[in-house]
Protein backbone atom coordinates (compact mmCIF):
# COMPACT_ATOMS: atom_id res chain seq x y z
CA UNK A 1 0.00 0.00 0.00
CA UNK A 2 1.21 3.55 -0.71
CA UNK A 3 -0.07 7.01 0.03
CA UNK A 4 -1.83 8.51 -3.01
CA UNK A 5 -3.57 11.74 -1.97
CA UNK A 6 -4.34 14.25 0.76
CA UNK A 7 -7.62 16.14 1.26
CA UNK A 8 -7.53 19.85 2.12
CA UNK A 9 -10.76 21.66 2.95
CA UNK A 10 -11.19 25.14 1.48
CA UNK A 11 -14.07 27.59 1.85
CA UNK A 12 -13.63 28.96 -1.69
CA UNK A 13 -12.91 25.99 -3.95
CA UNK A 14 -12.93 27.96 -7.19
CA UNK A 15 -10.49 30.60 -5.90
CA UNK A 16 -8.17 27.92 -4.47
CA UNK A 17 -8.19 26.02 -7.78
CA UNK A 18 -7.44 29.21 -9.72
CA UNK A 19 -4.58 29.99 -7.32
CA UNK A 20 -2.90 26.62 -8.01
CA UNK A 21 -3.46 27.05 -11.76
CA UNK A 22 -1.91 30.55 -11.74
CA UNK A 23 0.88 30.16 -9.17
CA UNK A 24 1.90 26.49 -9.63
CA UNK A 25 0.66 26.25 -13.23
CA UNK A 26 -1.04 22.95 -12.50
CA UNK A 27 -4.54 22.14 -13.74
CA UNK A 28 -6.87 19.78 -11.89
CA UNK A 29 -7.39 16.37 -13.45
CA UNK A 30 -10.91 16.44 -11.99
CA UNK A 31 -12.92 19.49 -10.95
CA UNK A 32 -16.56 20.00 -10.00
CA UNK A 33 -18.50 22.06 -7.44
CA UNK A 34 -17.44 19.73 -4.57
CA UNK A 35 -13.76 18.98 -5.24
CA UNK A 36 -10.67 19.51 -7.40
CA UNK A 37 -7.90 16.90 -7.76
CA UNK A 38 -4.44 18.41 -8.32
CA UNK A 39 -1.73 15.97 -9.48
CA UNK A 40 1.76 16.45 -8.00
CA UNK A 41 3.70 13.44 -9.26
CA UNK A 42 2.72 10.35 -7.27
CA UNK A 43 0.76 12.38 -4.71
CA UNK A 44 -2.52 14.14 -5.36
CA UNK A 45 -3.87 17.10 -3.42
CA UNK A 46 -7.65 17.12 -3.32
CA UNK A 47 -9.26 20.43 -2.53
CA UNK A 48 -12.68 19.85 -0.95
CA UNK A 49 -15.36 22.56 -0.75
CA UNK A 50 -16.09 23.01 2.96
CA UNK A 51 -17.41 25.56 5.47
CA UNK A 52 -13.94 25.82 7.13
CA UNK A 53 -10.38 25.86 5.76
CA UNK A 54 -7.90 23.12 6.69
CA UNK A 55 -4.72 24.35 8.34
CA UNK A 56 -2.16 22.41 6.29
CA UNK A 57 1.39 22.88 5.06
CA UNK A 58 2.17 21.35 1.67
CA UNK A 59 5.90 20.76 1.23
CA UNK A 60 7.86 20.62 -2.02
CA UNK A 61 11.45 19.38 -2.40
CA UNK A 62 13.55 21.69 -4.56
CA UNK A 63 17.05 21.57 -6.00
CA UNK A 64 17.13 25.41 -5.87
CA UNK A 65 14.91 26.85 -3.14
CA UNK A 66 15.81 30.47 -3.95
CA UNK A 67 15.05 30.17 -7.69
CA UNK A 68 11.74 28.40 -7.07
CA UNK A 69 10.80 30.97 -4.42
CA UNK A 70 11.45 33.83 -6.89
CA UNK A 71 9.49 32.04 -9.62
CA UNK A 72 6.46 31.27 -7.44
CA UNK A 73 6.33 34.77 -5.88
CA UNK A 74 6.62 36.31 -9.39
CA UNK A 75 3.38 34.46 -10.20
CA UNK A 76 1.60 36.06 -7.27
CA UNK A 77 2.23 33.87 -4.21
CA UNK A 78 2.39 35.89 -0.99
CA UNK A 79 5.64 35.32 0.96
CA UNK A 80 5.54 34.32 4.60
CA UNK A 81 9.28 33.70 4.98
CA UNK A 82 12.02 34.15 2.36
CA UNK A 83 14.53 31.31 1.87
CA UNK A 84 16.68 30.76 4.95
CA UNK A 85 19.19 28.14 6.04
CA UNK A 86 17.74 26.11 8.89
CA UNK A 87 19.61 24.34 11.70
CA UNK A 88 18.30 20.94 10.57
CA UNK A 89 20.29 21.22 7.32
CA UNK A 90 17.74 22.60 4.87
CA UNK A 91 17.16 25.86 3.01
CA UNK A 92 13.46 26.58 3.36
CA UNK A 93 10.90 29.20 2.28
CA UNK A 94 7.22 29.56 3.19
CA UNK A 95 4.38 31.03 1.13
CA UNK A 96 0.72 31.72 1.90
CA UNK A 97 -1.58 29.49 -0.10
CA UNK A 98 -5.34 29.75 -0.51
CA UNK A 99 -7.54 29.42 2.57
CA UNK A 100 -5.53 27.97 5.46
CA UNK A 101 -2.84 26.41 3.28
CA UNK A 102 0.86 27.17 3.64
CA UNK A 103 3.35 26.09 0.99
CA UNK A 104 6.91 25.11 1.90
CA UNK A 105 9.77 24.97 -0.59
CA UNK A 106 12.74 23.08 0.80
CA UNK A 107 16.22 22.10 -0.33
CA UNK A 108 18.00 19.59 1.88
CA UNK A 109 21.76 20.21 2.13
CA UNK A 110 23.57 17.19 0.70
CA UNK A 111 25.87 16.71 3.70
CA UNK A 112 22.96 16.86 6.14
CA UNK A 113 20.65 14.71 3.98
CA UNK A 114 23.11 11.85 4.26
CA UNK A 115 22.77 12.02 8.06
CA UNK A 116 18.97 12.10 8.29
CA UNK A 117 16.92 8.94 8.11
CA UNK A 118 13.11 8.88 8.15
CA UNK A 119 11.24 5.78 9.26
CA UNK A 120 8.64 4.59 6.76
CA UNK A 121 4.99 4.59 7.92
CA UNK A 122 3.85 1.38 9.54
CA UNK A 123 7.31 0.37 10.75
CA UNK A 124 8.41 0.45 14.35
CA UNK A 125 10.68 3.26 15.44
CA UNK A 126 14.31 2.24 15.94
CA UNK A 127 16.31 3.31 18.97
CA UNK A 128 17.90 6.24 17.09
CA UNK A 129 14.65 8.24 17.40
CA UNK A 130 15.37 11.26 19.54
CA UNK A 131 11.99 12.89 20.10
CA UNK A 132 8.36 13.30 19.17
CA UNK A 133 6.97 16.83 19.19
CA UNK A 134 3.30 17.76 19.65
CA UNK A 135 1.26 20.79 18.85
CA UNK A 136 -2.47 21.47 19.27
CA UNK A 137 -3.47 19.90 15.96
CA UNK A 138 -1.33 16.82 15.41
CA UNK A 139 1.70 14.80 16.41
CA UNK A 140 4.76 15.05 14.22
CA UNK A 141 7.40 12.40 14.50
CA UNK A 142 10.81 13.22 13.10
CA UNK A 143 13.51 10.65 13.05
CA UNK A 144 17.06 12.03 13.14
CA UNK A 145 20.41 10.39 13.53
CA UNK A 146 22.44 11.69 16.46
CA UNK A 147 24.22 14.35 14.37
CA UNK A 148 20.98 16.25 13.64
CA UNK A 149 19.71 19.15 15.72
CA UNK A 150 16.38 19.57 17.49
CA UNK A 151 12.97 20.41 16.06
CA UNK A 152 12.55 23.24 13.59
CA UNK A 153 10.74 26.33 14.83
CA UNK A 154 8.29 27.58 12.20
CA UNK A 155 5.85 29.57 14.27
CA UNK A 156 2.57 27.75 14.59
CA UNK A 157 2.71 26.20 11.12
CA UNK A 158 2.62 22.47 10.71
CA UNK A 159 5.75 21.13 9.07
CA UNK A 160 6.97 17.99 7.38
CA UNK A 161 10.51 16.79 6.87
CA UNK A 162 10.87 14.87 3.63
CA UNK A 163 14.04 13.16 2.49
CA UNK A 164 14.85 12.43 -1.15
CA UNK A 165 17.10 9.47 -1.89
CA UNK A 166 19.32 7.39 0.37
Amino acid sequence: MRMSHVHCRVRDLQAATRWFERVWQIAPVFNNERMAWLPFGDLGVILDAAPDDSIVTIGFDSKDCDAHYRLITSRGAEPIEAPQDKPWGARTAYLRGPGGLTVEIERIALKRAARINAVQPGRSCPSRILSTWRDKRATHRCEFRKQATGPPEVGSSLWTLSIAGG
